[in-house]
């Protein structure tokens, strides 16, 4: 069983001439609809308060979620005067929150009102998402045709080792492969390359990944970076997002503090930092303890 967090983070953004249509007319409502997760749906509904000591001063709101086994903590923050409400723990639909009108109001500026959604979707699963490939080979094809590419690489008891690698297959993973073989530089000429500044372990699995093994789960998160630092150099852009959405799936309260310091490290990926940002302000916000919490430094 594994638990995938989602944070969200969105503006919900609504004018006065709504607010009093719905101030104005009992039937009236407006709804804010988002995704979180694959078929993971959620929904905001405002309208009218039915209770009659509330009504024409009232509004109500509530939160609906589509998808099995996932709990949601929302927080959310009316912009302009401080206020906020949360729903917690909510798996199915949530109770109805009444609002004063006021709050909405006080709220306005330039004639609209702002409401700021944040939170956190927790999604219980058997196993993690399938994550697709944007370049798919038929690896049958290449089974009788002899690899023509040699890469030359220190292993792990420090031996030269030489891995042998179908040419054809490096050109389809890299535009910088695909240059390097079409300039006539050395490499191209030899058909050798030695890699003298990244591991075994990292290029083994670069290579891997290139014939379509995609098992990561038995790398830890130092280990991923560097495939990733691997992958951003020779811009592998199907590696890069394959490992994006792999750490993602991965990132939590007990793993969150890990992933983040990793990424500030590596200075090259952006994407993840900001996800790992995002998540640990809200978790600080919301007093979610955080493993290893007195290791983060936070630099947006």
């Amino acid at each position: 069983m594994f638990k995938i967090y989602r944070h969200i983070s969105e503006t919900w953004v609504m004018t006065n001439e709504v607010l009093q249509r719905l101030t104005n007319y009992p039937e009236a409502r407006v709804s804010k609809f988002g995704i979180a997760f694959s078929n993971i749906f959620y929904n905001f509904r405002l309208g009218f308060s039915n209770r009659s000591e509330k009504r024409g001063q009232f509004l109500c709101m509530d939160l609906s979620i589509f998808g099995s086994r996932t709990t949601a903590n929302i927080s959310v923050y009316f912009k302009g005067t401080n206020s906020k409400r949360s729903f917690k723990n909510v798996t199915d639909r949530s109770e109805m929150m009444i609002l004063p009108i006021k709050l909405f109001m006080d709220g306005l500026k330039d004639g609209k009102c702002e409401i700021e959604i944040k939170g956190m979707f927790i999604m219980d699963r058997d196993e993690y998402p399938a994550i697709p490939r944007s370049i798919n080979i038929d690896y049958g094809l290449l089974e009788n045709i002899e690899k023509d590419f040699e890469i030359i690489l220190a292993s792990e008891n420090g031996k030269e080792e030489k891995i042998k690698v179908h040419k054809d297959v490096l050109i389809i993973q890299s535009p910088v492969f695909e240059g390097m073989f079409k300039s006539g530089m050395e490499e191209s000429i030899s058909n050798t390359l030695e890699i003298i500044d990244f591991n075994f372990t990292t290029v083994i699995a670069a290579i891997e990944f290139f014939y379509g093994y995609q098992i990561f789960d038995h790398y830890n998160f130092k280990e991923l970076f560097e495939l990733y630092r691997f992958a951003d150099k020779y811009l592998i852009d199907d590696l890069m997002d394959y490992i994006t959405l792999f750490i993602s799936y991965r990132i939590s309260p007990s793993d969150v503090a890990e992933i983040y310091n990793l990424a500030i490290a590596s200075n090259c990926f952006t994407k993840i930092k900001d996800k790992c940002f995002d998540f640990l302000v809200f978790c600080v916000n919301e007093n979610i303890p955080v493993e290893n919490s007195d290791s983060v430094i936070l630099k947006k």
